[in-house]
């Protein structure tokens, strides 16, 4: 999907794989180092930028309320 014809789709993979961390995160590095388009460059280097961030946290550490957890279904 880092390959997809619509950058909103490769943005939102890249920036998943790269909070996913380990595995994924080295998928996004591969890519960068295969990739010539500059454009392409920032929004793979955005995705990684975001885990040097201070106050970065991994999606499945944000907290959520009961009734939002409540909401959630099909992943336990």
């Amino acid at each position: 999907m880092l390959r997809d014809t619509d950058r909103v789709t490769r943005m939102a993979v890249s920036s998943v794989l790269a909070d996913m961390g380990g595995e994924g995160e080295r998928v996004v590095r591969a890519r960068l180092a295969e990739v010539k388009d500059a454009g392409e460059k920032l929004l793979l280097q955005d995705a990684l930028g975001d885990l040097a961030r201070p106050d970065y946290r991994p999606i499945l550490e944000y907290p959520l309320t009961a009734v939002e957890r409540a909401r959630i279904h099909g992943c336990k």
